[in-house]
């Protein structure tokens, strides 16, 4: 299959690590690509014989990531600031908007531990955390709905629930939110790099996701989207020196105060990680050459193949969706004594996660039908009893 420039089994050669193991862990953590090695390795070789920074070389890639999200996520690159992960994000919303005691977040009762702890920290200012009971691993739309009365000013919800890849509908959660005036962030972490997404078309007022899972970079990079129709509803509560431009001339900074940057890089704050940086442009280089819709079509496809087996398998129970609306690029399955099963999969160096009783599959656009063959193929051995 054919990507913008570069076809997907060429970009498989761009991973070392899946010549040693079948890799099925992306929604724990990628591995490294070269191109992001080397771009973390020449900012190191530059700091070891360089005694001056060239500010080019360190803020271009800034620019050039900021285009890259906007270009992929179908917004304005006003909109997305560069931020160290989802937490951030998801913290500017729960502290941004000033709630006050006697307000109330609504958040789904089984979300991923970032997108709670923000919102329940306001509790300590007498703001109530109101959790939206889920039914069978799921939150209704309905009960979303149910749950939106006047007091609650601000929703959160994961775009790709981590435990078990249900989907959620933010296109439309969002449009709920947006009638009744809640303020509505999304932990995005789960889909973005997997799942194609126009944030202009939804009424997403927030959006947070690091870059170490589906978007192909090391841990401390990721960014905020922060709609431009919402952009004043968020007050900063932290600033640093580099939320204001200084043209890159920082030859002169005892100047009167200088105005804030406008849209989301005003929450930016401080020394950017730039090497980071420069990793996390050489990742989007990678995902946008090939094409988000083509990377979560070939991801679909293996993932169509693993659930044929499974659905006909006597031991193994699906607990994701399949559903094509709720589907996502993880399928999680269980089985009596599931800790072994997952174990005897990683003795046969097939890398997958074990999360809340089932074993977590994240396929990316890497991976090849080889890979889903020899992962059935080990499932069939643990359920003939061949350990």
């Amino acid at each position: 299959m054919k990507g913008n420039g570069m076809e997907l089994e060429e970009a498989r050669n761009l991973f070392p690590l899946l010549s040693e193991y079948t890799y099925l862990n992306n929604a724990g953590r990628p591995p490294l690509a070269v191109p992001v090695r080397d771009k973390l390795e020449g900012y190191l070789e530059h700091m070891m014989h360089q005694p001056v920074d060239d500010p080019d070389m360190l803020f271009t890639p800034i620019e050039s990531c900021r285009n890259k999200l906007a270009s992929l996520f179908g917004c304005a690159r006003d909109e997305i600031a560069l931020t160290p992960n989802t937490s951030y994000g998801l913290n500017v919303a729960a502290f941004g908007l000033g709630l006050k005691a006697g307000d109330s977040v609504a958040v789904p009762d089984m979300e991923f531990p970032a997108n709670l702890y923000p919102f329940a920290k306001l509790r300590d200012s007498g703001v109530n955390l109101k959790l939206i009971k889920g039914r069978d691993g799921i939150v209704e739309l309905s009960d979303i709905e149910a749950e939106l009365t006047p007091d609650v000013k601000l929703m959160s919800i994961s775009w790709v629930q981590f435990f078990n890849g249900v989907k959620n509908d933010i296109r439309e959660i969002s449009r709920l939110c947006s009638e009744r005036e809640v303020f509505f962030s999304v932990d995005g972490i789960q889909g973005a790099g997997s799942l194609p997404l126009n944030l202009s078309d939804t009424d997403i007022d927030l959006f947070s996701s690091g870059a170490e899972k589906w978007l192909l970079c090391p841990c401390g990079i990721g960014f905020t989207y922060l709609s431009s129709k919402s952009d004043h509803l968020i007050r900063n509560n932290y600033a640093g020196w580099l939320g204001v431009d200084w043209g890159q001339n920082f030859s002169s900074l005892l100047v009167p105060l200088r105005e804030f940057k406008k849209g989301a890089a005003r929450l930016e704050v401080g020394t950017y990680p730039y090497q980071e940086v420069m990793a996390f442009d050489a990742a989007l280089d990678i995902i946008t050459g090939l094409g988000i819709e083509n990377i979560a079509n070939h991801i679909r496809g293996l993932l169509d193949k693993l659930l044929e087996y499974l659905q006909n398998s006597t031991i193994y129970r699906i607990v994701s969706p399949l559903d094509s609306d709720r589907r996502s690029s993880i399928i999680c399955f269980t089985c009596e004594n599931v800790e072994q099963a997952y174990n005897f999969l990683g003795e046969n160096r097939i890398i997958t996660s074990l999360r809340e009783g089932a074993i977590r599959i994240a396929p990316h656009f890497f991976n090849n039908m080889d890979d889903i063959n020899w992962l059935i193929e080990i499932l069939q051995k643990y359920e003939r009893g061949e350990k």
